[in-house]
């Protein structure tokens, strides 16, 4: 019964951390698959099997989730076997940037506008979001920076500040 079939490959179910990296509830759903998995805040993380996410990917939007760093993956097998990264290119030329919550603060507030300016092209949408929902949060009114990011993502900093103060007075 221990004996391995002959000519059955035995695959060993190869789990892999996702990490939410926005500030909001997001989940990775496959509804052929039934499955579901919520990722409550920013920095919840999840165990999910690899072959679930491969079954899944081009479901809904779970690509985009992925693309846009919404969903993370830091294994790099698991994000070479999804399509998210080549193993050819050098960790130094990649272009995905990795903002940490120092970083985001950094250009948001004591930063030049301009180093601002020139980091936006280089993020994904996810990741612009981020620096958003940064902004509305701290209430961060710079206003160059503001527009910088309306631009950016059609969202406007001031008036989603407006509407927080409005909802707390209430």
């Amino acid at each position: 019964m221990g004996e391995a079939i002959k000519g059955v490959r035995v695959m060993e179910n190869k789990k892999v951390i996702v990490e939410n990296r926005l500030d909001a509830r997001v989940g990775f759903v496959v509804p052929e698959l039934r499955y579901k998995r919520m990722f409550e805040g920013k920095g919840a993380k999840k165990s999910i099997d690899l072959e679930i996410l491969k079954e899944g990917f081009y479901t809904g939007g779970n690509e985009e989730l992925f693309r846009e760093d919404i969903l993370h993956i830091e294994d790099k097998e698991a994000r070479i076997e999804l399509g998210l990264d080549t193993p050819d290119i050098p960790e130094e030329e990649k272009e995905l940037i990795d903002l940490t919550d120092k970083q985001i603060k950094r250009y948001l507030t004591v930063a030049p506008t301009r180093d601002l300016k020139e980091l936006l092209p280089k993020l994904t949408n996810g990741q612009k979001q981020m620096l958003v929902d940064y902004a509305i949060e701290n209430e961060i009114t710079a206003l160059d920076k503001c527009e910088l990011l309306k631009e950016a993502t059609h969202k406007d900093v001031f008036k989603a500040i407006q509407l927080k103060r409005q909802a707390r007075e209430e």
